[in-house]
């Protein structure tokens, strides 16, 4: 268009008609701080995932532990239809954990509890003070707590130990502890 004609017509200057667009560097500038702000929010999303895994899981062995209780408690028939002694949670050590049950014959471990939606997250034996109890057994009718290694053991313990779930990676390092307290009859999440 005429710079003239602009001027006259509509009273515009011409620097003024041209300044009304985008230069580059504008457009660069604005592209590099959408760029920042998404690899910004797909970090945050990430972690957030990551935690609630751990999360998650915590809250899955801490249902589990809390059946093996209930169950124990309730007298429910073995899966080989034998009177209950107990019922356990087993932790082998390799961020797996199984349900487990006592009858009068035999202890056995029959169902992996860890399920893999969980993926990376590492789940530890109930540890306290360098001591490592990889059976949490409840003793049938009373309920009562035994931390131990070897899931024919009875004897009610009343000491406590923490399970440790935690997921680390490059981005991120969760952790969520359990505290089984066998003197006081409790499980919970700390």
């Amino acid at each position: 268009m005429n710079r003239k004609y602009l001027q006259q017509k509509f009273g515009i200057d011409w620097y003024e008609y041209n300044a009304r667009g985008f230069t580059l560097i504008e457009l660069l500038v604005v592209m590099a701080i959408v760029a920042f702000m998404t690899v910004l929010i797909l970090n945050a999303v990430t972690k957030f995932k990551q935690v609630i895994l751990v999360t998650n899981t915590a809250k899955e062995i801490v249902v589990y532990l809390r059946e093996a209780r209930r169950d124990a408690i309730n007298n429910v028939v073995t899966s080989t239809n034998e009177t209950p002694l107990g019922y356990y949670i087993y932790f082998d050590g390799t961020e797996k954990y199984y349900w487990g049950e006592c009858a009068v014959s035999i202890c056995h471990a029959p169902n992996l509890i860890k399920s893999g939606q969980y993926g990376n997250v590492d789940v530890s034996p109930c540890t306290r003070l360098g001591v490592t109890y990889f059976v949490v057994k409840f003793n049938h009718v009373t309920g009562e707590m035994v931390l131990t290694n070897d899931p024919y053991t009875s004897t009610p313990s009343s000491d406590y130990c923490d399970i440790e779930v935690s997921i680390s990676t490059s981005l991120i390092s969760s952790t969520k502890k359990i505290r089984v307290h066998a003197g006081e009859r409790t499980i919970k999440m700390l």
